[in-house]
């Protein structure tokens, strides 16, 4: 019993107490109050404030008082070092643990399968999957017990890192080590199936799972709806979700989320509505990436009124629209040729402070042009230069198709020619435009003298690059000039 104080033990029950709060803070302050009494701290109450810090994820705090215990006369001991790799178990602090890790294994104390386990998760934390393999085996080397709790770090490092190949491996060594992998080592396993697209892969792995005798959790489903997603599976993504609904595991967010997404790229626009609706209907929380995900289908099923719709459905459900939500909808609107709706939808996303990109302006820009709006047009195209957006090939060659079909052809050849002294490459439709318009306004005096001024080189090269001539002939024949035949050169006499 310490004079005038509690115990040493009580102080241990305490530090211990404020680890299982998260609260490195007292637990040091504790330590520093034994050590201003002149009682000396042994290894177990240190590793009691290093777990504290560990659990907070304060590995710098960890490490000093690790490299403290020679100067307070105790050495570290396994569970020490097991506490101050998993203190750094942070994107920034793996590196130590593998020292740490390393130091063991060279100089003591000798590891066991918890310091192991430390090592590979500080790995898996921060995302290195390479490392965590390496400390795998060295664990082999040295005859340390990997359990399922090693694999299944290790198979979520390979997760992290994009290696499907890698995980789906571990999980087969495990089984052949005679580690019977959880539903943790399959869930982490069929994750990185995800990632890799690989979902046919992850749907076999969660029928083993079942075959098992497992029981299946929403991670599982999640993993394999969001890897069909990226092939636009969307049947398997539904009859995953009956799955769900039938084996009692409750779909959240994340599972509808890549149902929707399945569902916009196989252009099933009703289908990711639905789901939309089924969300609200069982009160789950919408965001912003599913109801992208939904605008987008809107716009590759040719449906800019469902798009926009879903854009004021996402105001009034204070969800805040990003700019790729925006720019779903105004190309949905340019593809329907409702150019009223994507000058309005550009202004609304101009007006929450998000700022207009090229596929914005150029998709309003194509809206315009399908409809002759050609001031719309030019409009477009001054905003674009005052906010600092470079107008390329293809909005020049929208506000020139927007002006030709204005019956504006004045304006397209002044569009071309400002273009051509930037150096814009516009394609060959576009001078077809102008020259068309120039036909239809009887202008065709006005594209014969602009095209004398336009370079051969670059037209050429143009009909290389697209395979359409450009057409002055019908410049010429609404100009009203007949050119003279060309003088036949004569024959050369055989001679004799």
């Amino acid at each position: 019993m310490l004079i005038g104080g509690p115990s040493r033990k009580t102080y241990t029950f305490a530090v211990n107490e404020c680890g299982r709060q998260r609260s490195w803070h007292p637990a040091l302050h504790l330590l520093e109050d034994l050590q201003w009494r002149a009682v000396q701290v042994d290894v177990i109450l240190c590793n009691a404030g290093i777990a504290a810090c560990g659990k907070c994820r304060s590995w710098d705090h960890a490490l000093e008082l690790l490299g403290a215990l020679p100067q307070r006369l105790c050495g570290a001991d396994v569970v020490t070092c097991s506490a101050s790799m998993n203190a750094c178990s942070t994107e920034d602090g793996w590196p130590l643990a593998v020292e740490l890790f390393a130091g063991m294994l060279r100089t003591g104390p000798k590891p066991n399968t918890i310091a192991g386990n430390s090592a590979i998760s500080a790995c898996e934390k921060g995302g290195q999957w390479a490392q965590a393999l390496t400390c795998l085996r060295e664990m082999h080397a040295r005859q340390l017990k990997a359990d399922v709790i090693t694999y299944s770090a290790a198979i979520s490092a390979c997760e992290k890192g994009g290696e499907w190949q890698a995980a789906v491996a571990l999980l087969r060594e495990m089984a052949a080590r005679g580690v019977a992998p959880n539903v943790v080592s399959y869930s982490a396993a069929m994750s990185a199936c995800e990632k890799g697209g690989e979902w046919r892969l992850a749907l076999g792995l969660l029928k083993e799972l079942k075959g098992k005798g497992m029981e299946t959790n929403v991670v599982a489903y999640s993993a394999i709806i969001s890897a069909g997603a990226k092939s636009g599976e969307w049947q398997l993504a539904f009859a995953l979700l009956a799955e769900m609904r039938r084996g009692a595991v409750k779909a959240n967010v994340v599972a509808y989320s890549a149902a929707v997404s399945a569902c916009e790229k196989a252009e099933e626009w009703r289908q990711a509505l639905n789901l939309l609706h089924k969300m609200q209907a069982r009160k789950l929380e919408t965001n912003v990436v599913i109801y992208s995900s939904a605008v987008s289908a809107c716009e590759k099923g040719w449906n800019c009124r469902h798009a926009c719709a879903l854009v004021r459905e996402m105001g009034q459900k204070t969800v805040e629209a990003n700019a790729f939500t925006y720019n779903a909808a105004v190309s949905a609107c340019e593809k329907e040729e409702e150019w009223q709706l994507a000058l309005a939808l550009l202004g609304e996303m101009q007006d929450r402070g998000l700022r207009a990109d090229t596929i914005s302006y150029c998709a309003a820009l194509s809206a315009c042009a399908r409809r002759g709006a050609w001031r719309h047009a030019l409009a477009l195209l001054g905003d674009m230069r005052s906010s600092g957006i470079e107008a390329g090939g293809i909005a020049c060659a929208a506000a020139v198709a927007a002006c030709a079909r204005g019956g504006r052809p004045r304006h397209a050849v002044t569009l071309l020619a400002d273009a051509q002294r930037l150096g814009l490459q516009a394609d060959t439709g576009a001078y077809n435009s102008a020259l068309d318009a120039c036909e239809l306004c009887r202008e065709g005096r006005l594209g014969l003298d602009w095209l004398r001024e336009v370079q051969c080189d670059n037209l050429r090269a143009l009909r290389v690059k697209r395979g359409v001539r450009a057409r002055p002939g019908a410049c010429v024949r609404s100009s009203g000039w007949t050119p003279q035949p060309r003088a036949r050169r004569p024959k050369r006499s055989k001679k004799k």
